[in-house]
C-alpha cells in the first residue's frame, strides 16, 4: 500500500482533561472536538477528546466503565499511557484483505465518515493498530467537522514519529512491514517511513507493549524549549526542535 499516514495516535488516562489541559498547555495545542456520550464512542465507554497537531491528531480517552476495552489497557498498564495508533490508508477494504491474509485477525470494523478495521495487538507485538480510510477525501470528521479552525503551530506542528515498545523491535518491525507494504529503514531496520510521520520499534525494557512515545514537530521561531517533554504514564511526548532538522 501507498498513502499511509500517521494519522491519530491515541492515549489512554484516567483523567482526560489533565492530560488535555497539559498537552495544550506544554505544546501549545488547540481542541477540535470533545465527545462525552456520542453514539461513536458510546459503543466502546468512553469520552474523548482530540487535539490538531498540523494536520494529524492527538485523541486523549477516558474509560466511563473499567469492563472496556480501554479500562481493561489501563489496568494492564496499571496507569496512563498509550493505547492505539491510527493509520490512514488509501482504502480500508484493501487493508483489511491484507491483513487477514497474512493472518493478522481484525477485531473490529465500522465507522461512517471515517471507516476502520482495529487489528488485534497480539499478532502485532503488543500494540493495537486501526487502518482507517477517510470516505469524505481529508475530512477526517471524527476530529469534528471545523477542527481546522482549531490548529495552532506556534510551538509545533506536525507528528514526527510514534515509537512502539514490544519484546522484539526487529521482528515486529518485519511483520508491520509486510502488513503495510512500507520497507523496512535505518541502518538497523527498525524504522517504517510513511507518507506522513514514521514509526519506529524499540525495545519494551520494564514496561508493558505497546505506544512508548511521540516526537513532535517544533516549529520554526517556536518559544519552546529543546528538551521539553511530557510523560503520560508510559507514553513520552518530546519535541524535535525545527534548529535539528
Amino acid at each position: 500500500m501507498s498513502g499511509i499516514r500517521l494519522r491519530q495516535p491515541v492515549v489512554a488516562t484516567r483523567h482526560r482533561d489533565r492530560v488535555v489541559a497539559a498537552l495544550q498547555s506544554l505544546f501549545g495545542l488547540g481542541i477540535s472536538h470533545k465527545v462525552e456520550d456520542a453514539p461513536s464512542h458510546a459503543e466502546f465507554g468512553l469520552r474523548a477528546a482530540h487535539l490538531p497537531v498540523g494536520e494529524q491528531f492527538i485523541e486523549v480517552i477516558e474509560p466511563l466503565r473499567d469492563d472496556t476495552p480501554a479500562g481493561r489497557h489501563l489496568a494492564r498498564l496499571g496507569g496512563d499511557g498509550g493505547y492505539m495508533v491510527i493509520l490512514q490508508v488509501p482504502s480500508v477494504e484493501a487493508a483489511a484483505a491484507r491483513a487477514r491474509a497474512q493472518g493478522v485477525r481484525i477485531i473490529w470494523e465500522g465507522g461512517d465518515a471515517v471507516k476502520a478495521a482495529h487489528l488485534h495487538p497480539g499478532d502485532l507485538g503488543g500494540t493495537l493498530l486501526s487502518l482507517a480510510q477517510d470516505m469524505r477525501g481529508d475530512a477526517w470528521a471524527q476530529a469534528g467537522e471545523e477542527w481546522r479552525a482549531h490548529v495552532r503551530t506556534d510551538h509545533v506542528h506536525r507528528i514526527e514519529r510514534a515509537d512502539i515498545a514490544c519484546g522484539d523491535p526487529a521482528a515486529c518491525a518485519a511483520a508491520w512491514s509486510a502488513l503495510l507494504g512500507v520497507d523496512r529503514s535505518g541502518a538497523d531496520g527498525l524504522t517504517l517511513l510513511l507518507d506522513e510521520g514514521s514509526l519506529r520499534f524499540v525495545r519494551a525494557i520494564g514496561q508493558p507493549h505497546g505506544p512508548s512515545g511521540l516526537t513532535l514537530a517544533g516549529t520554526p521561531g517556536s518559544p519552546i524549549e529543546a528538551g521539553t517533554a511530557l510523560k503520560i504514564g508510559n507514553l513520552d511526548i518530546g519535541v524535535r526542535p525545527a534548529s535539528d532538522r
